[in-house]
């Protein structure tokens, strides 16, 4: 094992604002240092790392330690083999102890450094076929410098070649010691139904794939000239060390210039990131030709929030890839487009241009995704209104992937501009949409709540009103607006109400006469019945007759002062939804808040040798929930105080 000096020594030399910042943005907070957690999904940063003591502490996931604990984390090493990776990075000599190492540490550590031997001897064996062999400098070599590639960005890039030869690639490996298992794990090499074994990459120019951290994990080879039945790409297949749905080509090379732009260009194929490099425009990746992913997305996330994504000039494939836009939204990335015009790609019109005239024309061109998707989409639907509020629709969709709610409203006010459409309407018809979003939200995070609760043995939180006042400003909502409809097949605003005070909400009501109204209408919901206008004035129960006579005496009308200065206010029965989504979240967010109390109290009456893990998982999951419900609502959340089990 490696010597404790040793190990003192390497959190001595390793910065950890340097070895965090390699995967992630960290910015300056007082004496700390914040940015988003690579460890969960997270929207708000919770991640802390403090120079001085050394150690970081996410406070979503609750996850914390040194240097060395971050690459075990980050990378899924274990201990000897993060020490290992540090020493080598900040010069560190390492002292090893006369013990041995656990074996199954020791084991599948072999096995992903044995894949990584492989890998690693594979892209030099690409190299040197490329610049030293006869058909690699005629066939492939050649094929780089015709796409404008110069010999620095070859090699910076290590583009190599593979060639024809079914076994050239095997053969030198397994002569220098690899196995052919081994290779066959890294996707180099596999055998036939006849035992024969054989290269994967044949005739091809190769570029290599890198994790972040810079070490190739796969490769993805371009077919040299036409052979029957053979794609034009192949790819490695996925192996204990590379999921190609957490990876992006170029990240590695281009992650320190997205830090320092704080914008990242996405594109599609490996040669529009290689070109576009060379051109001095270095933060840029590619998601290598596939659909784009929502872990890519996250890794991206971890150093910048803005993202334009390069278009090629083919309006059939945009269309196929506009799903990437939405999940870039979804994870509230600030997303801008360029579009390419038709036959042309990144890599071509910057080869044409020239490197600062294709910048102009980026910075030129690219545009927010409202007006991008609205140029694409209107331009198909012409002047038919239907296909037109198709389009408006779908944009809509789009926008309230938002979280952000003034940059949601502030995207609809460019929208109602293009649409030709009153904000109003649109800020109706997105609300309910957003409502619609948050409620299936509630729904699965309600599910899992008590999924969790019942594995911890607990018993289910009912949820009160802060006061009197809330639970008759809900009343009055009902009586007010429980009619109401947010479109002719959209069921009243009172079934909406209904519906979440029926599934799992738990709310009770404290003032007698609102907890008789309310089993009155669960009675009147529970056998299918309509709401009428006159269900709260026809009534023989005197208190809520003056009670609803108050509340519709009670009426406000706007000052036209607001429309002689040209400015648009929406009605209160417009915002109508907008009022019930935020009164049922804020209960959500009241019962998750009591939930997490509950939870806490639990976990310190545990003592030291009971089973508490499966109630932490439950109150770091609880705390997790309510960080994403408070973001919508606007509301600043403060961390509980920790919890100590019993000793």
């Amino acid at each position: 094992m490696i010597a404790r000096h040793s190990i003192d020594q390497v959190l001595e030399s390793a910065p950890i604002e340097d070895v965090v910042g390699q995967y992630l943005t960290l910015k300056r907070r007082g004496v700390n240092m914040i940015g988003l957690c690579p460890f969960h999904d997270e929207k708000t940063p919770s991640f802390n790392v403090n120079p001085t003591r050394g150690i970081y502490k996410c406070f979503g996931c609750g996850k914390g330690g040194n240097a060395i604990q971050f690459v075990m984390d980050v990378e899924q090493l274990p201990f000897a083999e993060a020490v290992r990776q540090l020493a080598k990075r900040f010069g560190v000599e390492l002292a090893e102890t006369g013990q041995q190492e656990q074996e199954e540490e020791q084991e599948a550590q072999r096995q992903r450094e044995n894949l990584f031997a492989a890998l690693a001897f594979a892209g030099d064996y690409f190299v040197k076929q490329l610049q030293e062999s006869e058909k690699g400098k005629a066939i492939a070599l050649e094929y780089f410098y015709e796409r404008g590639f110069t010999t620095e960005t070859i090699r910076r890039w290590e583009l190599g070649y593979s060639d024809a030869n079914w076994s050239g690639l095997l053969d030198a490996a397994v002569k220098a010691g690899l196995e052919k298992e081994v290779l066959a794990s890294a996707s180099l090499v596999k055998q036939s139904e006849s035992g024969r074994w054989f290269d994967m990459f044949r005739n091809r120019v190769m570029f290599p794939i890198h994790s972040v951290n810079g070490r190739i994990v796969a490769f993805a080879g371009r077919l040299m000239g036409k052979a029957e039945g053979q794609p034009k790409y192949v790819n490695s297949a996925e192996s204990p060390v590379y999921h190609k749905s957490d990876h992006l080509f170029g990240l590695f090379q281009a992650r320190n210039s997205i830090k320092k732009a704080d914008r990242v260009y996405l594109t599609e194929g490996y040669t529009d990131v290689i070109t576009l490099a060379q051109a001095g425009i270095e933060n840029v990746v590619a998601s290598s030709g596939t659909a784009l992913t929502e872990n890519q997305i996250r890794l991206l996330r971890r150093f910048t929030s803005n993202v334009t994504v390069l278009y090629d000039g083919d309006q059939a494939g945009i269309k196929a890839s506009m799903r990437g836009i939405d999940l870039l939204l979804k994870e509230d990335l600030n997303v801008r487009v360029v579009l390419f015009p038709q036959g042309e790609d990144p890599d071509s019109y910057c080869q044409s241009l020239g490197g600062p005239a294709f910048t102009e024309f980026l910075q030129k061109t690219e545009k927010n995704f409202i007006l991008f998707k609205a140029d694409l989409l209107f331009a198909d639907a012409g002047n038919d209104p239907i296909r037109r509020a198709e389009v408006i629709r779908d944009i809509l969709q789009s926008l309230a992937l938002i979280r952000d709610t003034i940059k949601r409203v502030e995207l609809l006010k460019e929208l109602a501009g293009i649409a030709g459409q009153s904000q109003e309407t649109l800020l109706y018809e997105l609300n309910r949409i957003v409502r619609g979003n948050w409620q299936k939200d509630g729904e699965d995070t309600q599910r899992e709540i008590d999924r969790i609760a019942e594995q911890a043995q607990l018993e289910p939180v009912s949820v009160s009103f802060s006061d009197e006042h809330q639970e008759r400003g809900l009343l009055a909502f009902m009586i007010r607006f429980g009619t109401l409809r947010t479109g002719e097949e959209e069921p009243m605003l009172w079934e909406i109400a209904m519906a979440e005070l029926n599934e799992g909400t738990d709310i009770v009501f404290n003032n007698p006469l609102c907890a008789r109204t309310f089993d009155a209408l669960r009675s009147l919901h529970a056998a299918n019945q309509p709401l009428t206008d006159n269900f709260f004035t026809v009534t023989d129960d005197t208190e809520l007759s003056s009670f609803v006579s108050d509340v519709l005496s009670r009426q406000y009308t706007l000052s036209d002062a607001w429309a002689k200065n040209d400015i648009q206010v929406l009605t209160e029965a417009q915002n109508a939804l907008e009022e019930l989504t935020s009164i049922f979240n804020h209960l959500r967010r009241k019962k998750i808040e009591l939930t997490i109390q509950d939870s806490l109290s639990r976990l310190a009456e545990l003592g030291p040798d009971e089973d508490w893990e499966q109630l932490l998982e439950y109150q770091m999951y609880l705390m997790e929930k309510r960080r994403e419900l408070t973001e919508p609502l606007g509301t600043v959340v403060t961390n509980y105080t920790s919890v100590q089990t019993k000793q």
